[in-house]
């Protein structure tokens, strides 16, 4: 049971890691109105 809430966890974090770079590549980007280029 812990190994399947650890998993969940892992898996949840890379989610989260994974979300939180594709926010900072397009805020980065140049499509983005509300980048720091903007």
């Amino acid at each position: 049971m812990s190994s399947l809430c650890c998993k969940i966890l892992n898996l949840a974090v890379l989610l989260v890691l994974a979300a939180v770079q594709m926010g900072a590549d397009h805020l980065d980007s140049d499509e983005c109105g509300c980048g720091r280029r903007g």
